[in-house]
């Protein structure tokens, strides 16, 4: 049979197809998240090794840096931020995850390391070695973590209740305002939703949203699989956006 030719009509313009974007534009965006975790990451990294805030930017070297000679573009820096995203694709590996894990690692290891890669390090032998023991490590810090805290924030509310003779809703809320007890960010939010009143639910997101946020997606997966139910279904839906506008 034989194919039709496309018959425009009288002065009207062929359509053109678009061009492709080049794989790099396409990389972009998840290279701009990756380089505002990594930023954030650092900076509190660095505030945890120093005990002073950190200001931390990476050079600008790392965004890649084109020149021309004559109409010729010459790659003077290649973007480590897009090949860094290029190669952890390619592995499976969710790029902020990655950087995530790493600075987990770096805080979490018996010997801490005493500086952080830097953005061209990222995909060294030993920090791809750090994202898989974060993988295992991390989940069984949580696991003990989670359960230490439950005993712990269920002693101070008794302990409340008995001695200053208050009732459960405000034995909790004492302890959910008390910083000196050892509670994390995300254990406080949960705790303070699953009360499902509106005045702990207002708490929780004055007091306690933001750290949990920061604390949940360095291992959502992990956390959602400890907390289980008790990680409230808009909190999961909304932590990555959240998450995004606090970094950028």
């Amino acid at each position: 049979m034989a194919k039709r030719r496309r018959i425009d009509r009288p002065g009207s313009k062929p359509k053109r197809r678009k061009k492709p974007k080049p794989r790099e534009e396409l990389l972009q965006p998840m290279a701009d998240l990756l380089k505002a975790a990594y930023t954030f990451e650092r900076q509190l990294f660095d505030g945890v090794r120093t005990g002073e805030k950190s200001n931390y930017r990476p050079a600008k070297k790392y965004d890649g840096k084109v020149d021309y000679d004559g109409e010729t573009p010459v790659l003077v820096n290649k973007n480590a931020w897009v090949d860094t995203v290029k190669a952890l694709q390619a592995d499976g590996i969710d790029p902020v995850d990655y950087v995530h894990k790493v600075f987990f690692m770096l805080l979490h290891r018996p010997n801490p390391a005493a500086s952080a890669p830097t953005p061209a390090q990222l995909l060294s032998t030993q920090f791809r070695k750090f994202y898989k023991q974060a993988k295992t490590m991390a989940l069984e810090e949580i696991k003990k973590r989670f359960e230490s805290e439950r005993r712990l924030a269920k002693t101070h509310v008794m302990a409340k209740q008995s001695v200053n003779e208050l009732t459960m809703q405000d034995a909790t809320e004492e302890v959910l305002l008390d910083e000196d007890i050892d509670l994390s960010p995300l254990f406080r939010y949960c705790l303070a939703r699953s009360m499902k009143t509106p005045e702990f639910a207002d708490l929780a997101t004055r007091f306690f949203l933001q750290r949990a946020v920061l604390q949940y997606v360095r291992a959502s997966s992990d956390y959602g699989e400890v907390y289980g139910e008790w990680i409230p279904d808009d909190f999961r839906r909304s932590a990555k956006v959240e998450y995004n506008d606090l970094i950028s």
